[in-house]
């Protein structure tokens, strides 16, 4: 089990497992779970009904159609932005051998 100076304690103590494979299995069962009663309350409240639209946008809907627009229309920056998502997920990965966990 991993140690992480800074929590003076190993990380992840919580879970009931004590290797890799099983945080792993863990942690997709996790998500699974998760996901799977997302959808059973989203289609309880969905079926039949409408997504009203409001009629007044404010500020947070604008700037976040004017940062979505690009990204859901243009490829080029779909696969921009996925790659800097990449390089952030490895560059988190590579400080865990440092022990520079929060």
């Amino acid at each position: 089990m991993a140690f992480c100076a800074r929590t003076h304690g190993p990380l992840h103590a919580a879970y009931p497992c004590r290797s890799i494979r099983g945080h792993a299995l863990f942690a997709a069962g996790c998500l699974c779970g998760f996901a799977l009663a997302a959808l059973r309350l989203v289609g309880r409240h969905l079926e039949g009904a409408k997504i009203l639209e409001p009629e007044v946008e404010n500020w947070r809907t604008k700037l976040y159609r004017r940062i979505m627009t690009p990204l859901i229309r243009s490829p080029r920056n779909r696969i921009l932005f996925f790659i800097g998502v990449a390089i952030l997920l490895v560059a988190s990965m590579a400080l865990v051998p440092w022990d520079w966990c929060a």
